[in-house]
């Protein structure tokens, strides 16, 4: 198991991985999707009881997180000159900057409706103070379990913990794709539980959300919500993962689907 943002390959021979993060049309010999391990949203903050979510005429995106624009005038110079004498270059995107234009996309489209909390630091800067950094997290479930979609994408690693979560909330993720690997993509039929949006169609994303909405049936919208948790629930959760492995790992085996040197 290697469940960091790397995407180096891992040195060890006729190996299966389980990892969280690659790039699903590069993925090496022996990689194979490992979830993001989550905490029972349900569970946690609902007292185990699923809370169901009525179909409305309007979509309702929510998002709490990390989200900032691009820097810009002089901090943007000053980060810049920063680089410049530490001789530090970075080649990565900015995929906060990146996130934070997405939701100002989902907000401008008059066909939705967005609820969105953002955070100028990871954990709302709240890592080091519990009681500051419980309200944070209740700040975010509440806003998940009260939104009907959530939007996910990565961060640092080509995977999100938001979108695990999403399912296990029994909510509808907007997941965008960023070339990211989703778990047992051959036993999973994911376009029944997600809305995606290919990276190169993010300038369209509020569209496509809404046409998207618009397409469900009330009965269809209550449907997916269960069909999420329970996906989580069987597929998912570290109990689901582990009890569906076996056939991950005999066909790894039988396939020679092993990592190479």
């Amino acid at each position: 198991m290697y469940a960091v943002d790397e995407t180096d390959p891992v040195p060890l021979p006729n190996t299966v991985v389980l990892r969280t993060s690659f790039d699903r049309s590069t993925r090496r010999r022996g990689e194979y999707c490992l979830p993001g391990f989550v905490g029972d949203m349900i569970a946690n903050y609902r007292g185990g009881v699923p809370d169901i979510r009525q179909k409305s005429d309007r979509a309702l995106v929510g998002f709490c997180g990390f989200a900032m624009p691009e820097l810009q005038g002089w901090l943007r110079m000053r980060s810049a000159i920063g680089r410049m004498l530490t001789g530090k270059r970075s080649t990565k995107p900015n995929w906060v900057a990146f996130r934070h234009t997405l939701l100002e996309r989902l907000h401008s489209n008059t066909a939705l409706d967005t609820r969105f909390l953002l955070r100028d630091a990871f954990m709302a800067g709240a890592m080091d103070d519990a009681a500051r950094r419980a309200s944070a997290r209740h700040e975010y479930a509440d806003n998940m379990l009260n939104s009907d979609y959530t939007l996910c994408m990565r961060g640092g690693g080509n995977y999100s913990f938001r979108f695990y979560e999403t399912l296990s909330a029994g909510r509808i993720p907007i997941f965008i794709d960023t070339d990211s690997p989703l778990t047992y993509p051959d036993q999973i039929d994911w376009s029944q539980h997600l809305v995606r949006v290919n990276q190169g169609e993010v300038d369209h994303i509020g569209e496509i959300v809404a046409d998207f909405h618009a397409s469900l049936t009330p009965a269809r919208f209550i449907e997916m919500q269960h069909a999420n948790r329970a996906l989580w629930e069987s597929w998912l959760s570290p109990h689901g993962y582990f009890s569906k492995l076996h056939h991950t790992i005999d066909h790894a085996m039988r396939t020679k689907d092993l990592t190479a040197l």
